[in-house]
């Protein structure tokens, strides 16, 4: 049950009450009214009508009420019970004509002591009658009938990052708010990302390389019990959900009447409300997000940290820039790049241009990021000309001096990162959004908003070889070089350079392969084409087409519809990965077209060959 007892009013309460008979032993003075006081405790049941065919318990709410809930609470003794079994509800306008309840609505709980009927809001009446759907004493020892309080819910039921989290409960906060609902909030205690290994906080490569992954502390560690207390329910209660839905109602009236897209109400987003409905303006949303977020109570041990960071910050002005992508260049998500890469990633080469600028305005740099040696590798390159103007980039470690658990980290960062004057940011991160939310002011510049597709092209292959990085940053980079150069529509004879770059400094990473083979087709160069293929088929095929089709193969699907049209006579190999790719996902009858391609090309032989 979703709806909390103090956002219910039990409507039940005081109203009258009559059933089909009494027993001659065990009825009570008003027998069947006592089955509407919910706060005595009776010692076996509250009514008992005799033996007989369909006996009934009807209550009268005085006037047309929506129903939301109908608690119900079986006789006390065990040995008794069995008789509710086959308990049936009937609800009414005026007592003729009447409304059959489902009985998949009404499911006592294991011991059959308690039945909730979750009716939301879906039936209006003024009777509601019980009944026994067979010959037998009916006895029971309580009744409650509840309406809303409030009209719906605002849930947050993100599985993702505690950035993501955080953000989508400020944002539903402020709707419920706004909505006058009432809200909750769901904090699964694992992530939603198998592609990052189940990691958490700061984690290592098999070669010894460190980032910081994603984390995800315990609720009771993060939050003040009686907020937890107040706004928390049970997943299983509401469910998880990104919260999509609620982006596609534009106007406050659609928020507060729907359709919704539950019973209860919705899912909270993470997305900004003022970007997606008409009658929110920035400016109000933005103040009351900190409000909000101020409001929140957090264990004593992160209240803590937010002081650390007030100390930490004291006067300094700077601006922040946000280097997403560690585990997106170290986790296997690195190999699904065109789903997870683009508007989440962040350049060093854009951030090299972007510190430039602002310390040519007099900012001080403060680098926020997922890899650290790059994060110093980035801060020291700027060391000599900073300290020329008086001046400072330094990575938020420079400004930690305590020990903080993963999550604790990240929340040091998010309220950090909230002082700055501006927070530089791809288009997708959601940390970063949170830090804008919780400063209260619109601070937020993506990369996107400052140069064109173009000058992101030219920037990054200028500074490539600017840093000493980690191979698997270069190979990224060479990865968005390819992006940005396929938007442009830059000749093919450059993006097979960044695509066969990025092989070289990654060959692990089996997407740039993919990607260099699609380019070999369109230029035609069919022995390159089936030398590449022979060396997937050799060193890593099940790899690759496990890459490919994870998750439907819709992170590849235009690469292998390509490579699905354009393979020919010319390319044997190619038909037969293709044959192999199509039985894996259960394609067999194009798996054998492709398959008998390939073998009138290479009869006899070894396919290895």
């Amino acid at each position: 049950m979703i709806f909390r007892t103090k956002d219910l009013i039990n409507i039940s309460k005081g109203k009258k009450a009559i059933q089909s008979s009494i027993h001659s032993q065990w009825s009570c003075l008003n027998d069947a009214e006592r089955a509407l006081d919910d706060s005595a405790d009776y010692l076996n049941h509250a009514f008992h009508t005799s033996e007989e065919e369909n006996p009934w318990w009807m209550i009268d709410l005085e006037e047309e009420e929506l129903i939301d809930i109908i608690k119900i609470v079986n006789i006390k003794d065990m040995k008794f019970r069995h008789r509710a079994k086959k308990l049936c509800i009937l609800v009414s306008l005026d007592n003729k004509n009447w409304t059959i309840i489902p009985q998949n609505m009404i499911n006592w709980d294991s011991e059959m002591l308690e039945c909730i009927v979750i009716l939301s809001n879906k039936v209006k009446a003024r009777y509601i009658k019980l009944f026994l759907n067979e010959k037998n004493f009916f006895h029971l020892s309580q009744v409650s009938v509840y309406r809303r309080k409030v009209l719906g819910y605002i849930v947050c039921g993100k599985p993702d990052g505690f950035g993501i989290r955080l953000c989508a409960m400020i944002i539903g906060k402020y709707l419920a708010d706004k909505l006058n609902f009432g809200f909750l909030f769901i904090w699964p205690n694992l992530l939603d990302i198998p592609l990052l290994n189940e990691n958490r906080g700061l984690q290592e490569t098999a070669d010894g390389k460190q980032y910081i992954s994603c984390s995800m502390d315990s609720s009771e560690n993060i939050f003040d019990s009686v907020f937890l207390e107040n706004f928390m329910c049970a997943p299983e209660d509401t469910g998880v959900s990104y919260g999509y839905k609620i982006c596609q109602a534009k106007t406050i009236e659609e928020l507060k009447y729907g359709p919704w897209e539950k019973d209860w109400g919705w899912y909270s987003t993470s997305e900004l409300p003022y970007l997606w409905n008409t009658d929110i303006s920035k400016e109000e949303c933005l103040k009351e997000t900190r409000k909000i977020y101020l409001d929140i109570k957090f264990s004593e041990k992160y209240s803590t940290i937010q002081k650390d960071v007030e100390l930490a910050v004291g006067s300094i002005k700077f601006v922040a820039i946000h280097l997403r992508g560690g585990d997106m260049i170290y986790s296997d998500l690195k190999y699904h790049p065109s789903r997870f890469i683009f508007g989440r990633h962040f350049p060093y080469e854009i951030a090299i241009e972007i510190i430039n600028i602002e310390l040519d305005k007099g900012n001080n740099v403060i680098i926020f990021g997922q890899d650290p040696d790059s994060d110093e590798q980035l801060a020291n390159y700027f060391y000599e000309k900073s300290n020329k103007k008086g001046l400072f980039v330094k990575t938020i470690s420079s400004f930690i001096y305590k020990n903080y658990s993963d999550t604790e980290r990240a929340f040091f960062d998010i309220n950090f990162m909230s002082y700055a004057n501006i927070i530089f940011t791809s288009s997708e991160s959601t940390f970063s959004r949170t830090a804008n939310l919780i400063s209260g002011k619109d601070i937020l510049k993506s990369y996107f908003d400052i140069f064109s597709d173009e000058e992101c092209y030219d920037i990054i292959s200028k500074n490539i070889e600017i840093l000493n990085l980690d191979k698997r940053q270069k190979a990224m980079s060479c990865y968005r070089l390819y992006h940005f150069g396929r938007i442009l529509n830059k000749d093919i004879r450059n993006l097979c350079h960044w695509m066969k770059l990025a092989i070289q400094y990654d060959e692990d990473n089996y997407a740039w392969k993919i990607y260099l083979l699609v380019l070999l087709l369109e230029k035609k160069e069919y022995n390159k084409v089936e030398k590449l293929t022979k060396d997937i088929l050799k060193n890593n095929k099940d790899v690759v087409i496990s890459g490919m089709k994870y998750r439907g193969s819709r992170y590849f699907k235009n690469e292998i519809d390509f490579m699905i049209k354009h393979s020919s006579g010319q390319t044997p190999y190619l038909s037969f990965f293709l044959s192999e790719y199509l039985l894996n996902i259960q394609n067999f009858e194009e798996s054998e077209k492709f398959l008998t391609y390939a073998l009138e090309k290479l009869p006899g032989k070894l396919i290895f060959g």
